[in-house]
């Protein structure tokens, strides 16, 4: 696959292979099936050469299906078949399936044009009639940060927001087809609602002719990401897309022009005829960060009304405040969090460090004997190290609001949240100053509507089997 990786857990996450059935459906969905002599193949991220074998047994029994002869078959698998792997055993595996594969069909020496080679730094130069694959899933945050320098000034789908790395391989792959080439990728199905997939979307929109989405579908095993099949072609002379969702057995055509920044499959239309906007009347905001819950979040403490104690250790009530997870919520949790501020005039304030040393001698000792670890953190440059890592969030928590979990499972689950509590997880809503005639009350009812779910769906990115993640402008753009 594509890159190299240090952290072991990413590398095997972006070396899941694909399932043989998969490899057929797609190779079915480009008509890579007959006339298949002299058309050029490339997966540019080859891995054992699933797609590879599979394609090159297609090419052998259409070409015998033709009359032509074992020499020229084996000339041709030579000139029409190219794959890419970095990973130096994945690619001799290839090669040695391969070579099973032709063996069994007496078909011997094929010079194949498989290379062991970084696809996205030494890729083959020239175009293809196919390109099939399945690139490494891998975040923005996986990368070190001499790959991310490099992607981001070689691909133009990779400058904007947390994208993923399989956007190169859609981009490359895309440059690489022949006029009438076809392309079939199977990539996260977050591509089609992410910010940092907008780039890649408003590329390959002028070309796709169908998307296979498994939404709700596990295809990966243990994997949790949801992919989708995107299928191009360079020869599209077409207004409508094919969508189908391949958990629910559904099929749409949709307009082409009719996907815009965001790319929505649903048939209901809930702002259509819409007078109001969620975020016109609340704020929806995520919750704050210490960028250390283990530390500053106290769960399984006792409370004698003084203190909060845990064995031999004690730390000063007024020093807490009660804290709010959509987790801990769910569970019925009693949860505290150490709160190194003050509010004055609901104006928020911080304490000197020899002030909050003064007043709460034993949660100073408490955060000391962590220092080292809150001085690891990346955190504003003014938070001071017993602080929380980020405190933009708390000048607006001081007020009544409502808490809302980031995953959405079956129903919107919402908590009301009195004033003092703090939210360390999710999304909380407040109601703006400006608007009159709401208050949270409406909030909660409006998020707990059925209309509100049934909009919310198609918006959020699925997470794992029926589950999907939504952000605060999925909230924000409700419109009633």
């Amino acid at each position: 696959m594509g890159t190299v990786i240090d952290n072991e857990k990413t590398k095997l996450k972006c070396q899941i292979f694909t399932p043989i059935e998969v490899v057929n459906t797609m190779l079915d969905y480009i008509g890579y099936s007959a006339n298949l002599y002299g058309k050029s193949f490339l997966d540019s991220s080859c891995g054992k050469g699933a797609f590879l074998i599979e394609a090159a047994r297609r090419y052998i029994i259409d070409c015998q299906s033709n009359g032509l002869s074992r020499t020229k078959i084996k000339n041709g698998l030579g000139r029409d078949f190219f794959g890419i792997e970095l990973d130096p055993f994945l690619y001799q595996e290839c090669l040695n399936s391969l070579n099973e594969l032709t063996d069994s069909f007496n078909i011997k020496r094929v010079t194949w044009q498989i290379k062991h080679a970084d696809a996205l730094r030494d890729p083959f130069q020239r175009h293809f009639d196919y390109i099939v694959g399945n690139p490494p899933y891998v975040s923005y945050w996986d990368l070190d940060q001499t790959e991310r320098s490099y992607v981001e000034s070689t691909y133009s789908v990779c400058q904007s927001g947390a994208w993923d790395y399989s956007y190169a391989f859609l981009q490359d792959g895309y440059g690489r087809l022949e006029d009438k080439g076809k392309m079939a990728y199977i990539v996260p199905n977050s591509i089609f609602k992410t910010n940092s997939g907008k780039r890649v979307r408003n590329l390959l929109r002028p070309s796709i002719i169908d998307i296979y989405d498994y939404t709700t579908t596990n295809v990966f095993g243990k994997v949790l990401t949801s992919p989708a099949i995107l299928v191009v072609d360079k020869a599209v002379d077409s207004s409508k897309i094919s969508y189908h969702d391949l958990s629910k057995k559904t099929h749409l055509i949709i307009s082409r022009n009719s996907l815009g920044d965001t790319w929505l499959f649903d048939r209901n239309k809930h702002c259509a005829n819409a007078t109001h906007r969620f975020g016109d009347y609340f704020n929806v905001n995520t919750s704050i960060a210490t960028q250390c819950n283990n530390v500053f979040v106290l769960q399984n403490w006792d409370d004698d009304g003084r203190y909060l104690c845990r064995g031999d250790e004690k730390i000063e009530k007024e020093a807490v405040r009660n804290a709010a997870s959509p987790r801990g919520k769910a569970n019925g949790l009693k949860e505290f969090i150490i709160f190194p501020y003050y509010y004055f005039n609901d104006k928020l304030m911080h304490y000197s460090e020899d002030e909050f040393k003064y007043r709460f001698p034993l949660a100073y000792k408490y955060l000391s004997n962590e220092r080292k670890k809150l001085e690891k953190r990346d955190a504003d440059k003014n938070s001071q190290w017993f602080e929380y890592g980020r405190s933009q969030a708390l000048k607006h928590i001081n007020c009544e609001k409502l808490l809302i979990s980031t995953i959405v499972t079956g129903k919107v689950r919402i908590y009301k949240l009195e004033y003092d509590e703090v939210p360390y997880s999710g999304l909380y809503i407040t109601v703006k100053d400006n608007a009159e005639g709401f208050s949270i009350d409406s909030a909660a009812e409006l998020l707990s509507s059925s209309r509100f779910l049934e909009y919310i769906i198609p918006r959020g990115i699925n997470a794992h089997g029926k589950s999907i993640r939504i952000v605060a402008n999925n909230i924000l753009d409700y419109r009633w």
